[in-house]
């Protein structure tokens, strides 16, 4: 599943009824602002599914944006 922004709740309730459901949040750390990114993958931890976390690199327009987006995941709160 993608990154459900802006329906986290939606996300996480089909993560607790799914279990075979993961998240996928490539391309996100420059579609949102930055603070809403980080403020929606802390929920998803505090929630207990930071192993259901998968980051891909599905898009290629903009082949740099794979390193800003480690570097944003990495300096999260």
């Amino acid at each position: 599943m993608h990154f459900g922004s802006p329906f986290v709740d939606d996300m996480i309730a089909l993560l607790f009824s799914y279990p075979q459901v993961y998240v996928d949040i490539a391309a996100n750390d420059w579609i949102n602002p930055r603070t809403h990114l980080c403020s929606q993958l802390r929920r998803l931890v505090d929630a207990g599914f930071e192993k259901r976390i998968l980051f891909g690199s599905d898009q290629m327009i903009w082949s740099q944006s794979i390193e800003l987006a480690i570097q944003t995941i990495e300096s999260a709160d």
